[in-house]
């Protein structure tokens, strides 16, 4: 399920992630298209194919989450 978060830094003035989903899904956002636009999502991304084309939208990551190393006690990794 999409996200709420808004733009590459979540301002508030960004599109929601799930506002820019379902506009990439409609066939209008791309000109020239014949046929549907197929949607996939994938644990990174959704990937949409429109024509002869395909376009990838990343899901954003939460880089504010701290991840704690199991090597090393006290010291903290962000997720990649």
């Amino acid at each position: 399920m999409p996200s709420r978060l808004g733009g590459s830094l979540g301002g508030q003035n960004a599109p929601a992630l799930d506002d820019k989903v379902r506009f990439l899904s409609r066939l209008q956002t791309y000109p020239g298209t014949v046929g549907p636009v197929i949607t996939r999502e994938t644990h990174m991304s959704w990937v949409f194919m429109a024509g002869e084309r395909a376009y990838k939208l990343k899901k954003p990551v939460p880089y504010g989450q701290k991840i704690k190393s199991a090597r090393k006690p006290g010291s903290y990794l962000l997720p990649v």
